[in-house]
């Protein structure tokens, strides 16, 4: 506790973003929210605390201000990722509602609709998106 507390916000924001790096997979939606609200807070007491950091400080916080925005871009792709992957299997009956909705006005767009259930093109999107996900995180993980 008494190193904490001689800690300097550099070394503190520094510590924060190591405890994330560590845990992070295993954040929910909440734990993300209080991480980001404790990062806010070290970032603005860093930024506003008037102190003359040494240069070694400034590029310390700097690092762990973009290893945390990182773990942000990360979990966001990973988001996006799952529910892209449940959209997939959704679309067909999202789409069908959808024309169903419209009732007997919908005899056009379920024509023009019709080639989309069982369409390549679509798989084909979501594979490649897949890939390209894929390449992205294994790329963050470096």
């Amino acid at each position: 506790m008494a190193a904490c507390s001689s800690s300097s916000i550099p070394q503190k924001l520094d510590s924060f973003v190591d405890n994330a790096e560590l845990k992070s997979s295993d954040y929910d939606a909440e734990e993300w929210q209080k991480s980001m609200l404790q990062y806010e807070r070290l970032v603005e007491e860093y930024s506003n605390s008037g102190k003359e950091y040494t240069d070694a400080e400034k590029q310390m916080a700097a690092r762990a201000m973009g290893r945390y925005h990182s773990l942000l871009i990360k979990s966001g792709v990973e988001q996006s990722a799952a529910y892209l992957k449940e959209l997939e299997s959704i679309l067909p009956s999202y789409l069908e509602g959808l024309v169903d909705g419209l009732g007997e006005n919908s005899e056009d767009l379920g024509k023009t609709l019709e080639g989309i259930f069982n369409s390549e093109e679509i798989e084909d999107a979501f594979e490649g998106l897949s890939k390209k996900l894929d390449e992205i995180l294994s790329g963050t993980e470096d």
